[in-house]
């Protein structure tokens, strides 16, 4: 179990601190909450009710320097994850994001930039579907990329770059 002061990655928000275990009362039930601060974004809070098994399944301790310089080391190497039919793989870009595996959402992160140039080349733009997807898996990515080797975040895409060549 978390406790107060551990930083954790919560769901799409990121990374966030937990500065409190919170009591709120809901319909005349007293119930149990992580308080959450997302570190790059403190005018946010989040509350995550300790007893739901769904929304506490979706904190995740943050990785260590060790894993995550493994993890940006394999994206060249990473396969894409692209699906044709649209629907699809909004459900399965979705599921990916919500399961908290860094590895799939370095590898939306790699489909997606690779799919957007192509469609730069041909005159034509990401799908907003997919440029949505693309900039809330790189905001949950980067965000701990740049906690973890305590880079300001507009600096990770060049921090990538520099220890893989660059980021299609």
């Amino acid at each position: 179990m978390f406790g107060i002061g551990d930083v954790v990655v919560y769901g799409s928000q990121g990374v966030c601190k937990i500065t409190a275990i919170d009591e709120k009362k809901f319909n005349r039930e007293i119930k149990k909450y992580f308080v959450l601060k997302p570190v790059y974004d403190d005018r946010n809070t989040i509350f995550v009710p300790l007893d739901n098994p769904l929304l506490y399944s979706r904190l995740y301790s943050v990785l260590t320097e060790a894993e995550m310089t493994v993890l940006i080391d394999n994206i060249p190497n990473e396969e894409l994850l692209w699906f044709e039919n649209e629907l699809e793989r909004k459900a399965q870009y979705k599921k990916v994001m919500s399961e908290g595996n860094r590895n799939n959402v370095s590898r939306i992160i790699k489909t997606l930039r690779q799919h957007r140039s192509k469609q730069q080349q041909a005159g034509k733009k990401l799908h907003s579907s997919d440029e949505y997807v693309l900039k809330e898996a790189e905001k949950l990515l980067f965000d701990e990329i740049a906690f973890i080797f305590n880079l300001e975040p507009q600096n990770v895409v060049p921090f990538i770059e520099e220890k893989i060549g660059a980021v299609s």
